[in-house]
């Protein structure tokens, strides 16, 4: 057991407000060599659009393959029930539940991709009004 002469030095704090070294991700003390902040914030813009024109893509797929592969569950429960492995009644429960989950996360999934894809166009529109012209020095 450690007595208190033995115990390590507490650690150094910082002049920061709060006593504690500020947190940032390594990623973003980088610097991009001395570029111009309105053009690197630019850069980083145009990198977002892209990447939500991307999941925007993925999202309508996504809905669309849901709506697919509820089509064929209710052509699959519909030919059970036409060859008498279900009654009627399981058989409506059936097709009616695929049904409204299939419109249900189809429809979530479809109108989230068109969300962020209306997101992404404010997102350049604005980003265009706000840039400095094409001829400015940067």
């Amino acid at each position: 057991m450690r007595g208190p002469a033995e115990a390590p030095p507490p650690p150094a704090r910082d002049e920061s407000p709060g006593g504690r070294r500020p947190f940032y991700w390594p990623w973003l003390a980088r610097r991009a060599g001395g570029k111009n902040p309105a053009v690197e914030g630019q850069e980083r813009i145009s990198a977002k659009v892209e990447q939500a024109r991307a999941v925007e893509r993925i999202l309508l797929r996504l809905g669309w393959s849901v709506a697919v592969l509820g089509l064929i569950g209710v052509a699959v429960f519909a030919v059970f029930w036409a060859i008498g492995d279900l009654d009627p009644e399981q058989a409506v429960g059936l097709i009616l539940g695929t049904c409204l989950a299939t419109i249900l996360s189809g429809a979530t999934a479809y109108g989230s991709g068109v969300n962020i894809g209306l997101g992404a166009e404010r997102l350049e529109l604005a980003a265009r009004s706000t840039s400095p012209p094409e001829g400015s020095a940067g």
